[in-house]
């Protein structure tokens, strides 16, 4: 064991490294770092206190998103960098890029009874806006290369190319990777890589690129 702290007492909502020797960890609406080299753990920031259960951090660990207030913060002071003008159907269906770009699933600047997905820089600038199919059920779940979202929709899974203002596929009766709540950066994938996905009551390996899906194990 390299080192140890004790978190009794404090709770935590997730945690991540910014750095090799650097764990972050969300305790309550406040903002801890644990250094592994000189075994000390540090409060550095603080959060406003209604923050919800799922907020996300950026690949470079200096961007935290708060899904239920739609606001950027810097993930170590918690100072607040940008509040989005944009609400989301379920929290669930807006994330935080590995890039630090912000993607929001809503009915805002929408036809009646569709949706869009609003795409925002790191620091709160709306980039761009693309028409997206309409499900009940909406959350994004990972990231594919540098542009691809993995989008659960109850029914099924899409990917959305934000980039191309694209989706790129459609699966029905297909759940696609998921979340890990404890971990705050969304899961990354390669771009040719094939994933873990659930068919049904099966476990199969999915290429989004091609849509083929191989039983696992193989």
């Amino acid at each position: 064991m390299l080192a140890a702290a004790n978190i009794s007492g404090i709770g935590w909502r997730g945690m991540y490294f910014a750095s090799p020797s650097v764990l972050r960890l969300l305790s309550g609406n406040e903002l801890r770092e644990f250094d592994v080299a000189q075994k000390k753990l540090t409060l550095t920031g603080t959060l406003p206190a209604s923050i919800g259960r799922w907020p996300g951090v950026s690949g470079d660990a200096s961007r935290l998103y708060v899904r239920e207030n739609a606001t950027i913060y810097d993930a170590r002071t918690g100072a607040v960098i940008a509040a989005l003008p944009v609400k989301a159907v379920a929290p669930y269906a807006s994330a935080i890029m590995n890039d630090g770009r912000i993607a929001v699933i809503t009915t805002d600047g929408a036809p009646p009874n569709a949706r869009v997905l609003r795409l925002f820089d790191r620091d709160g600038r709306e980039l761009k806006s693309m028409p997206m199919p309409t499900y009940p059920r909406t959350g994004i779940r990972a990231q594919i290369g540098d542009s691809q979202l993995v989008i659960g929709t109850g029914a099924g899974t899409i990917v959305a190319d934000v980039d191309r203002g694209t989706v790129s596929a459609e699966q029905q009766n297909l759940r696609g990777p998921m979340v890990s709540w404890s971990d705050m950066k969304l899961p990354r994938v390669d771009e040719n890589a094939a994933v873990m996905a659930a068919e049904g009551k099966k476990l199969v390996l999915w290429n989004p690129q091609t849509g083929e899906r191989k039983p696992f194990p193989l």
